[in-house]
């Protein structure tokens, strides 16, 4: 047997009850106050996805660390790291690995060999892959 229901029991179980749509509408977004909050795109730094090769990089912050939800709904732990390559800012991240091989690991490695900090710190960063993976060396 198929329940039926009229449009405005439909419409009631998508927005619940008008009164306490009411009550919610305090909640609205203000445009104004938003749109200063947002980053002018121009102005924000773009991520760095370098290729094969070697690059000298300056470390312009301290490692940060970040979650988001993949594809697959999975929880994916990553850092990141302001840099600058040849006059231009970007954001480097990459996934926290958990020897001091993987990228994350190595600049915790420079980070303890420079007073704990990254910041200014000048790098040397070579990648090579096998077309699949890209292996990151940082001197």
């Amino acid at each position: 047997m198929v329940n039926t229901i009229t449009k405005e029991e439909l419409i009631n179980q998508f927005t619940g009850d008008k009164t306490k749509m009411e009550e919610t509408n305090n909640n609205k977004v203000n445009y104004e106050e938003e749109s200063q909050k947002l980053q002018d795109a121009a102005n924000r730094p773009d991520f760095w996805n370098p290729k094969e090769g070697k690059y000298e990089i300056t470390i312009l912050s301290e490692l940060e660390t970040y979650s988001y939800i993949d594809a697959e709904n999975k929880n994916q732990d990553r850092a990141k790291v302001a840099v600058e390559y040849q006059g231009q800012e970007f954001v480097w991240g990459f996934g926290i690995g958990k020897t001091r091989a993987s990228t994350y690991g190595q600049l915790v490695e420079v980070a303890k060999a420079n007073d704990n900090k990254l910041t200014g710190k000048s790098v040397t960063v070579v990648i090579k892959s096998d077309g699949k993976k890209r292996d990151f060396t940082i001197v």
